[in-house]
């Protein structure tokens, strides 16, 4: 049996599951800080909603940039280095915040945006990895809706994570930069969830190779 079969696919697919985490509670800290972004760099409506638009356009190209970029080098690769690039993304818009300034979040934001929809493909290839063949459509087709359940639910989790405490954050700091840092913290959490999971998916690439040695 593969090790992808065994009960350790459950985890395999809630780290898969955690590895968005991070990046839904980031994606709409503006939303939930707009008014107190607005007063303390000084910006108008339209430069707010440019901290979403530099998130979107990057994705109009660099999703097919990113599924050639998966394909070729693996979905490891993938998990590992937009995970990576995530948290870095955050972490300058935290800073952009700390500092005041807006071409900082800008910045941030446009990185963050490069690795956020790559990333979602890049958690979809592995759970396709683990779930694959036969068992996506016949006997074990349960496990497969499981697994999108927790796939769907624990992102989800992390954009209401974002709604109720981030401005409870910010209420108990009074700074902006404050509520920024702890999304840091969460994307950060999520990168350690992609390690675990590369790990995990290597071990069962050896252990595979192992048996089929056997055989």
């Amino acid at each position: 049996m593969s090790f992808r079969q065994t009960r350790w696919r459950f985890l395999a697919v809630s780290l898969a599951a955690l590895i968005l985490l991070g990046n839904n509670y980031s994606f709409d800290n503006p939303q939930a800080l707009q008014t107190q972004i607005q007063q303390q760099l000084g910006i108008n409506i339209i430069q707010f909603n440019l901290l979403y638009s530099v998130f979107a356009l990057p994705n109009i190209f660099l999703t097919i940039l990113g599924g050639m970029i998966i394909d070729r080098l693996g979905v490891r690769f993938g998990i590992f280095t937009f995970t990576l690039i995530v948290t870095i993304g955050q972490l300058i818009i935290a800073l952009g915040g700390k500092f005041n300034q807006y071409s900082l979040m800008l910045l941030g934001r446009a990185i963050f945006g490069v690795a956020s929809e790559n990333l979602i493909i890049a958690q979809s290839t592995f759970v396709s990895l683990w779930f694959k063949g036969t068992e996506l459509a016949t006997v074990r087709y349960s496990n497969l809706i499981q697994a999108m359940g927790i796939i769907m639910t624990v992102p989800e989790l992390g954009g209401a994570l974002n709604s109720l405490l981030t401005p409870l954050i910010y209420n108990s700091s009074q700074k902006l930069s404050v509520p920024l840092f702890v999304s840091v913290g969460f994307c950060l959490f999520s990168f350690c969830c992609g390690v675990v999971l590369v790990y995990l998916d290597k071990y069962a690439e050896k252990y595979d190779q192992r048996c089929e040695q056997q055989v």
